[in-house]
């Protein structure tokens, strides 16, 4: 449709009269809101097209000002809002800054109290914190007391020890023994020696080269630290009994016979040297390429200047037999030998004295550190001791009870000892104190058992049962009438105890280990574990499905069916009628009924498993072959797998809680859990022996069993104390108490201590002046200006004072914003009425307006006039 002429623009309103009359009816026009602009043409002015249109673009030009006015009141509004949002949250603060202003020193001081309080709250947050950074760091703190209970054979002797320096030394003995240490004896680590002949002395030129003497004219030379042993032809059959050497050529050799031995490439080859005697030659030393001496049999003493080329005979004043030798240079030497003989020479061996040593007993070897400071020892656990060169000897008594058949100086202060049954005793303190030190000579432990704190008992190859009464402190060997190997143990009481091991071996103690008896067992299949809930109720559980119950003690086993042909390897009873058990590819069974009914479970995995362990009906877990294992929060109904950190097979699992527990394995493989088995964390067990036995003993003590007779004690802090202290004194006694020192849990407890130090002298401290500044007025009037000035209070009204600022600024700016979104309307409609009407006069051109304008509060209004 064309609006170009007047008469189109008629006809257009002549078609729309009853929307007109509509809008003349219903909507009034505000005059001032469509009054043109002051220098906006009448409208009988508008008559040409140029009025027209320079007066519509005025309109729609104060629409737009209008328009940018509204934008501005919007982002008006959002700046008060987000300003308001601000001062509100930032008006305690703001507040407390308005009263030190506007209050002076009263004020002020509630200021600073306020601050100190805040400080005192952050401060106990600091403390709850940093106590609970402790007791995670002190569950994962356990004291490792690694050592090996010494399962020897019977005629296992150590006869002779040397060491190079602190940490690296050797140790030989019979059937061709050879041991190393490189952490100061702590540890002992057996070596192939490549015979098994009697080895009577080993000394070492440094940390790689060393040789070692024995019976049968056995010479064994090592490159490579004592690791590989290469024999070396003697070219005699007599027991060689000394070697000594001056530098990495020059060695020498002694033995029976009076054979003598000499090499000048290190060893490699050796010439026998004539001495002039028969008797058996026990000792030999030289101070020096060229001065040597010998002792032996009837008091012979023999002396070189030659480098052994000619040995001459020394009178010694006695017919005792010698059996050691040594020299501090070419003047002053010491021997000893039967009878506590003890002789001394300070003219290279010329005359000799006989001291007085106040024992009897044989004496084997002489050590002097110095001019002054030396040991003897001898049979019997034989120990003296001297400080002025020999003259006079103390005895040390309470040392050992085994035979000492070697010494030696490792340093001023580190004297070593070893002897029968495998002893060795290495330096305590100063040196003038000793404790033992394992050999590591000795069979594999597979599983131990304690009853309580102090009895246990551990088993492992051969039929080899070791009992403890006193904690693990000592172990002493049981005789359990086989050679079978055994495998499980259990002591439900101190005692009564079970054994089950190879070919269907069942033993029963009732006297706390002493004695075993066999007990009938009904099968042939190999016993691999053993659980009683008390001295009567037990399961044994072995290969092939093997699962047997006793009601009685042990007096009859019956079989129960366990449906599957798997290897079980872990077996545990939670009570009399909860069990559960593990074992190969994966198999993981469980009872309600004591075993009368087993029902197998899915472990969701096809490995080996070796151990199970629940600390009650629901929560437990289960380990395995390469680092698996397993936890369930069900009673075992589902298994979910857990991420070690190892790929050792696991022999052994134990949790002290849900939160706090143990694994063992292969490859000296120790890991701790803080967390119920959702993390482990690897310890450092001291040593690569197999773990593959484990038993609490008591909630805070765990035994470990393992490869060459390891037995590990694990101590475990009693983290009840720790968690409960409330103070850095309380939490320091308690950590003292289990075993830790405040180094190990390192930064967190400098920061207990820091916090809680002055927290309460502070605390009363703020509540003194809280106190003193309520005080200070008294009275009403006292109260009521204590209460106006009390910052909270003075928050609280600053609060309320912004927000009702900010809710009249915004109703303000809405109701600018919404007179100026309408002005801005109705001055669009206005110039779209010019347009459309052409310049009409009369009244036409307000109901075009009213026509065009959308509803609003004109539409409510009553129309009181025509537009000018």
């Amino acid at each position: 449709m064309g609006l170009g002429g007047s008469e189109g623009k008629a006809s257009v309103l002549s078609d729309r009269p009853d929307d007109i009359a509509a809008a003349q009816a219903t909507l009034t026009i505000d005059r001032r809101r469509v009054q043109p602009p002051p220098d906006a043409a009448t409208p009988d002015a508008l008559g040409t097209d140029a009025a027209r249109t320079a007066m519509a673009r005025r309109f729609r030009r104060r629409a737009g000002w209008l328009k940018l006015e509204a934008f501005l009141c919007a982002g008006a509004i959002a700046a008060v809002i987000a300003g308001g949002a601000v001062l509100l949250r930032e008006s305690p603060s703001l507040a407390l800054s308005e009263l030190a202003i506007l209050r002076g020193p009263v004020l002020e001081r509630h200021a600073a109290l306020a601050a100190d309080e805040a400080a005192i709250r952050r401060d106990k947050e600091t403390i709850v914190k940093a106590r609970q950074t402790i007791v995670a760091r002190a569950a994962l703190k356990a004291t490792l007391n690694q050592h090996r209970i010494g399962t020897l054979d019977s005629d296992t002797t150590i006869t002779s020890i040397w060491f190079t320096s602190l940490a690296r030394g050797w140790a030989v003995g019979s059937n061709g023994t050879v041991l190393t240490t490189t952490d100061t004896g702590a540890t002992w680590r057996k070596r192939p020696s490549g015979t098994l002949e009697d080895l009577f002395s080993v000394r070492f030129a440094d940390d790689q080269r060393g040789w070692a003497v024995g019976d049968k004219g056995t010479i064994l030379m090592t490159t490579d630290g004592g690791a590989t042993w290469e024999a070396r032809d003697s070219k005699v059959t007599a027991p060689l009994t000394s070697v000594s050497f001056t530098d990495m050529t020059h060695v020498w050799a002694v033995g029976g016979a009076g054979t003598s031995l000499a090499s000048t490439d290190g060893g490699v080859t050796w010439r026998q040297v004539e001495t002039g005697v028969t008797h058996a030659l026990s000792s030999v030393h030289f101070a020096s390429h060229t001065h040597g001496w010998a002792v032996g049999l009837g008091g012979i003493i023999l002396s070189t200047v030659d480098g052994g080329l000619a040995w001459r005979k020394r009178d010694s004043g006695v017919t005792t037999t010698l059996a050691n030798v040594h020299f501090l240079d070419h003047s002053r030497g010491w021997v000893v030998g039967a009878g506590g003989t003890i002789l001394a020479t300070l003219d290279g061996g010329a005359t000799w004295w006989k001291r007085d040593g106040g024992v009897v007993n044989f004496l084997t070897e002489i050590r002097f550190a110095g001019p002054r400071r030396g040991f003897a020892v001898g049979r019997e656990g034989t120990v003296l001791a001297t400080r002025d060169g020999g003259a006079t000897w103390r005895k040390r008594d309470g040392v050992t009870t085994s035979d000492i058949y070697a010494a030696h100086f490792a340093g001023p202060d580190h004297f070593w000892m070893a002897g029968d049954r495998g002893v060795i005793l290495g330096p305590d303190d100063d040196g003038t104190a000793w404790r033992a030190r394992d050999s590591g000579v000795a069979n594999g432990l597979a599983a131990v058992s304690f009853a309580g704190f102090q009895r246990g008992a551990a088993v492992g190859d051969a039929g080899t049962i070791m009992i403890t009464a006193d904690a693990g402190a000592t172990w002493n060997k049981a005789a359990s009438g086989t050679r079978a190997d055994l495998r499980g143990v259990a002591f439900p009481t101190p005692g009564r105890g079970w054994a089950v091991g190879a070919n269907g071996t069942i033993l029963a103690t009732g006297d706390g280990g002493g004695t075993w008896r066999a007990q009938p067992g009904g099968t042939v299949s190999g016993l691999n574990g053993v659980a009683f809930v008390d001295a009567m109720v037990g399961w044994i559980a072995g290969d092939g499905g093997t699962i047997l119950a006793t009601a009685d003690g042990g007096a009859i086993w019956r079989k129960q069916d366990s449906f599957v042909q798997d290897d079980i390897r872990g077996l545990y009873f939670l009570d009399a009628s909860q069990g559960w058990a593990a074992g190969s590819r994966g198999s993981i069974l469980a009872t309600t009924d004591g075993g009368v009914s087993w029902r197998g479970r899915d472990s969701g995995v096809h490995v080996d498993l070796y151990a199970v362990w629940f600390t009650d009906a629901s929560l437990g877990w289960a380990a395995g072959a390469s680092g698996t294992i397993l936890t369930t929060a069900d009673g075992g109904m589902t298994w979910r797998r857990r991420e070690s950190g190892v790929l050792s097979d696991l022999h052994g699992i134990w949790f002290a809680d849900s939160r706090r527990g143990w694994a063992i394995g292969l490859n000296g493989t120790l890991l701790v859990t803080v967390n119920g088995g959702i993390t482990w964390q690897s310890r450092d067990a001291g040593g690569s022996s197999p773990f593959l036995g484990l038993s609490p003993a008591g909630p805070t003590r765990l035994w470990a069993t393992g490869g060459d007779g390891t037995i590990l004690s694990v101590v475990a802090p009693d983290l009840r104390p720790i968690a409960a202290a409330e103070n850095i004194a309380d939490l320091t006694t308690a950590l003292r108490d289990a075993g830790i020192a405040g180094e190990v849990i390192g930064q967190k407890l400098a920061e207990f201590a820091a916090a809680a130090a002055d927290l309460t002298e502070r605390a009363a401290r703020a509540g003194r002046e809280r106190s003193a500044l309520r005080s200070e007025s008294p009275g009403s009037a006292a109260a009521i200006a204590g209460f106006l000035n009390d910052p909270v209070v003075l928050t609280s009204f600053n609060r309320l004072g912004i927000g009702f600022f900010g809710l009249l600024t915004v109703l303000s700016l809405a109701s600018v914003l919404r007179r100026a979104l309408r002005m801005s309307v109705h001055d669009t409609a206005c110039a779209d009425a010019l347009a459309l009407s052409g310049g009409a006069p009369g009244g036409l051109m307000p109901e075009l307006i009213r026509a065009l304008s959308p509803p609003g509060r004109q539409g409510r209004e009553k129309r009181s006039g025509n537009l000018s």
